[in-house]
Protein backbone atom coordinates (compact mmCIF):
# COMPACT_ATOMS: atom_id res chain seq x y z
CA UNK A 1 0.00 0.00 0.00
CA UNK A 2 2.65 2.27 0.93
CA UNK A 3 4.94 1.50 -2.39
CA UNK A 4 1.80 1.78 -4.46
CA UNK A 5 1.16 5.59 -2.58
CA UNK A 6 -2.61 4.95 -2.32
CA UNK A 7 -4.46 7.13 0.09
CA UNK A 8 -8.08 6.84 1.21
CA UNK A 9 -10.34 9.66 3.04
CA UNK A 10 -13.24 8.70 5.07
CA UNK A 11 -16.04 10.92 5.27
CA UNK A 12 -20.10 10.01 6.42
CA UNK A 13 -22.59 11.28 4.95
CA UNK A 14 -26.58 10.86 5.58
CA UNK A 15 -26.15 7.77 7.59
CA UNK A 16 -23.15 6.14 5.19
CA UNK A 17 -20.06 5.81 5.63
CA UNK A 18 -17.77 6.79 2.67
CA UNK A 19 -14.24 5.54 1.62
CA UNK A 20 -12.28 7.40 -0.74
CA UNK A 21 -9.44 5.37 -2.34
CA UNK A 22 -7.10 7.27 -4.80
CA UNK A 23 -3.72 6.23 -6.15
CA UNK A 24 -0.32 7.61 -5.76
CA UNK A 25 -1.72 10.49 -8.98
CA UNK A 26 -4.95 11.08 -7.42
CA UNK A 27 -6.97 8.59 -9.57
CA UNK A 28 -10.05 6.75 -8.25
CA UNK A 29 -8.82 3.18 -6.96
CA UNK A 30 -11.57 0.58 -8.64
CA UNK A 31 -12.58 -2.72 -7.89
CA UNK A 32 -11.25 -3.11 -4.28
CA UNK A 33 -13.52 -5.58 -1.85
CA UNK A 34 -13.40 -3.79 1.48
CA UNK A 35 -14.49 -5.14 4.33
CA UNK A 36 -14.18 -3.71 7.99
CA UNK A 37 -15.12 -3.26 11.43
CA UNK A 38 -16.25 -0.11 13.54
CA UNK A 39 -14.61 -0.66 17.04
CA UNK A 40 -16.05 1.60 19.72
CA UNK A 41 -13.28 2.77 21.91
CA UNK A 42 -15.09 1.97 25.88
CA UNK A 43 -17.52 -1.14 25.07
CA UNK A 44 -16.57 -3.78 22.42
CA UNK A 45 -20.20 -4.92 22.79
CA UNK A 46 -21.07 -2.10 20.34
CA UNK A 47 -18.65 -3.12 17.99
CA UNK A 48 -19.96 -4.01 14.30
CA UNK A 49 -19.00 -5.06 11.08
CA UNK A 50 -18.58 -3.58 7.46
CA UNK A 51 -19.08 -5.06 4.41
CA UNK A 52 -18.96 -1.99 1.64
CA UNK A 53 -20.11 -1.58 -1.78
CA UNK A 54 -18.07 0.77 -4.30
CA UNK A 55 -20.74 3.66 -5.10
CA UNK A 56 -19.33 4.91 -7.97
CA UNK A 57 -15.37 4.70 -9.52
CA UNK A 58 -12.64 5.09 -6.38
CA UNK A 59 -15.94 5.35 -3.90
CA UNK A 60 -16.75 2.89 -0.97
CA UNK A 61 -19.63 3.08 1.35
CA UNK A 62 -21.58 0.92 3.98
CA UNK A 63 -24.56 2.16 6.38
CA UNK A 64 -23.66 2.90 9.39
CA UNK A 65 -26.96 2.29 11.19
CA UNK A 66 -24.91 -0.60 13.64
CA UNK A 67 -23.24 2.26 15.36
CA UNK A 68 -24.82 4.81 17.50
CA UNK A 69 -23.32 8.61 17.91
CA UNK A 70 -20.01 9.33 19.58
CA UNK A 71 -16.49 8.40 18.70
CA UNK A 72 -15.70 5.49 16.80
CA UNK A 73 -12.50 3.67 15.18
CA UNK A 74 -12.74 2.35 11.51
CA UNK A 75 -10.46 -0.46 10.54
CA UNK A 76 -10.83 -1.83 7.06
CA UNK A 77 -8.82 -4.21 4.42
CA UNK A 78 -9.15 -5.31 0.81
CA UNK A 79 -9.83 -8.84 0.28
CA UNK A 80 -9.19 -8.63 -3.09
CA UNK A 81 -5.40 -9.78 -4.39
CA UNK A 82 -4.26 -5.84 -3.58
CA UNK A 83 -3.07 -5.64 -0.38
CA UNK A 84 -4.62 -2.49 1.47
CA UNK A 85 -5.58 -1.68 4.65
CA UNK A 86 -6.73 1.44 6.71
CA UNK A 87 -7.76 3.15 9.92
CA UNK A 88 -9.32 5.94 11.18
CA UNK A 89 -10.64 7.43 14.22
CA UNK A 90 -14.20 9.28 13.71
CA UNK A 91 -17.00 11.16 15.14
CA UNK A 92 -20.18 9.36 14.34
CA UNK A 93 -23.42 12.10 14.98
Amino acid sequence: QAALGWTARVNVVDGRLLVEVQDAEGAPVPGLLLTGALHHPTDTGRDCTLAFQEARTGLYEVPVSCASSGEWHLRAVNEGDVPFEMEHDLWLP
